[in-house]
């Protein structure tokens, strides 16, 4: 039984995922399984997936309900005591496991998580996007910054809280995470923790990540406090315009008689 599973859900990821796999490759800490669940790719993500079998420990072809149910086929398959997901354009750094699971165990944390650099084409680091240590204190009026790409997540979280909703395209992970803290189930930030990600996917949609987050935010009995508390934590954790962007979004969303009650 591995240490830890890593988990990709590809689809037409030719572009991207050789890097992903290469990150994996070259890892510190060497007592991991590779699951690459492949999501019925029409270019030629297969072949490259095929290519490095040396790294890759099982191969999924599945047709998964979006991305949601892709992670939950890489969980139902996972074997490793702890589960780290890696998203086929992003990439971890050559340490990000070995840390990862040396704060998880030195903590008995369900889940560590960390900081997110934003990189440019040349790999260079355009903004970073820390992680929330307080998150406990705000997660139930809004998404704190979590940054789930970052999450190292004992496998038996996700036997008590349970798998991603399919229900959400984009703020699966804030759901579970709220789930897990309606349990009392809490994960731990580190700043140690880093992982480079590339710019743009679904998850770059803003107004659709906000509507998801108020879906769920009224599905588990939230409320919002204070408008102007999104408004700082966006400005402090982004410290760019999508701060603003992200207020505006939630106020029309208020004005349109959108209740947290």
């Amino acid at each position: 039984m591995p240490d830890v599973s890593i988990i990709t859900c590809a689809r037409n990821a030719e572009a991207t995922i050789r890097l992903a796999i290469e990150s994996v490759a070259n890892q510190s800490f060497r007592d991991f399984e590779y699951i690459v669940v492949n999501g019925m790719s029409t270019d030629g993500t297969a072949n490259i997936i095929a290519s490095r079998r040396d790294v890759i420990s099982k191969v999924i072809e599945a047709a998964p309900n979006g991305i949601s149910d892709a992670f939950n086929v890489g969980i139902r398959n996972a074997t490793g005591r702890y589960i780290q997901f890696l998203n086929a354009d992003d990439e971890l750094l050559p340490n990000k496991i070995e840390t990862s699971v040396r704060i998880a165990s030195a903590l008995q944390a369900s889940f560590v998580f960390g900081d997110i650099d934003f990189c440019k084409g040349d790999g260079s680091t355009k903004y970073r996007i820390s992680g929330d240590p307080h998150y406990r204190r705000r997660i139930r009026y809004f998404c704190p910054r979590i940054n789930h790409p970052t999450f190292l997540t004992n496998a038996d979280a996700f036997r008590v809280v349970g798998e991603f909703s399919t229900s959400y395209k984009i703020a699966m992970d804030y759901d579970w995470a709220l789930r897990a803290a309606n349990m009392g189930i809490y994960g731990v930030y580190n700043k140690e923790i880093k992982v480079a990600m590339k710019e743009g996917g679904v998850s770059s949609n803003w107004r659709a990540a906000l509507n998801e987050e108020r879906a769920i935010v009224q599905k588990h009995g939230g409320r919002l406090r204070s408008i102007y508390s999104v408004w700082r934590y966006y400005r402090t954790s982004i410290r760019r315009s999508l701060g603003d962007f992200a207020l505006a979004a939630l106020v029309r969303g208020l004005r349109n008689g959108i209740s947290f009650d």
